[in-house]
């Protein structure tokens, strides 16, 4: 809890500082995740996150920074990405991230997997809440197989949206379905929930109704529908708000006084770097 009591305050801190007398205000959030140990869990990226390592990217550690264990490559905790295979293990402050995958997307989805040498813990995932416009490019179709597709993919939201009508532009890009025998589908891989789109007559059927944030969902393209459809999802239009499952906090800018040459002093500045924080879940299938 110190951890995170730190880590909030930091982050806040330094949104401030870097605001200006123009600049909105924006809101910083956190969101808890329970990793047990020994199990793999699937997880996806909320917020925009701040660069810490100052290395132009995402990075393991923009996201998750110093919460995750291990003493060396056998025994550290792992993230492994579900779209390239790639995957890093924590082995600790003296190897630090070892392994292929060194940058993190929000359209992709990833497993965590926490080792049961190291204690069992909730990970913490902070950052600005800002939505912006997602393209997840071609969403396959099995191409004729009569296999249907299954592609997994991370929906960069704070809050629970809800599926219906077509908040997440899935109709609109090519999701589509005339009956609930040939209706494409979404699950959710941290629930099993599911929901089929069944056409303009039955709509949307099934027990998911809801996204919610950091978690990883299937889509699934019908048999009925081999060819893909190019999926852009632009939440900016919908208002969506930001669940309880969310802590969040408004940003004031800082009104900057103006410093007058003869009288005025300086001084060094010393910036910490942020140790961003951030159910078992279905397999991969």
């Amino acid at each position: 809890m110190k951890r995170l009591i730190a880590t909030i305050v930091i982050l806040t801190f330094a949104c401030a500082l870097m605001a200006t007398e123009s600049d909105p205000s924006e809101t910083v959030g956190f969101v808890k995740r329970d990793m047990p140990t020994g199990l793999w869990k699937p997880l996806s990226l909320p917020f925009t996150f701040e660069d810490t390592d100052g290395n132009g990217y995402m990075s393991l550690d923009d996201v998750f920074g110093d919460q995750l264990s291990g003493t060396n490559p056998g025994n550290g905790d792992q993230v492994l990405c579900m779209q390239s295979g790639l995957s890093a293990t924590y082995a600790g402050p003296v190897f630090g991230w070892i392994g292929s995958l060194d940058s993190l997307f929000y359209q992709y989805s990833y497993w965590m997997y926490k080792n049961p040498l190291n204690p069992t813990d909730s990970v913490y995932i902070a950052g600005t809440v800002e939505k912006e416009v997602i393209d997840y490019g071609i969403i396959p179709g099995d191409g004729g197989t009569g296999l249907g597709k299954w592609t997994a993919v991370g929906i960069k939201e704070v809050g629970e949206v809800a599926i219906a009508p077509d908040n997440l532009d899935l109709l609109a890009c090519g999701f589509t379905g005339t009956n609930p025998g040939d209706g494409d589908q979404i699950l959710s891989m941290n629930t099993g929930l599911s929901s089929t789109y069944a056409g303009p007559v039955f709509g949307w059927m099934g027990s998911l109704t809801n996204i919610e944030p950091t978690h990883v969902y299937w889509l699934y393209r019908n048999s009925a529908h081999p060819a893909g459809f190019h999926w852009i999802y632009d939440p900016l239009s919908k208002g969506t708000k930001v669940g309880s499952k969310v802590k969040t906090k408004v940003v004031t800018p800082v009104v900057t006084p103006k410093i007058t040459p003869s009288t005025s002093t300086t001084s060094k500045v010393k910036i910490k770097k942020v140790s961003n924080p951030i159910k078992n879940d279905n397999n991969l299938r």
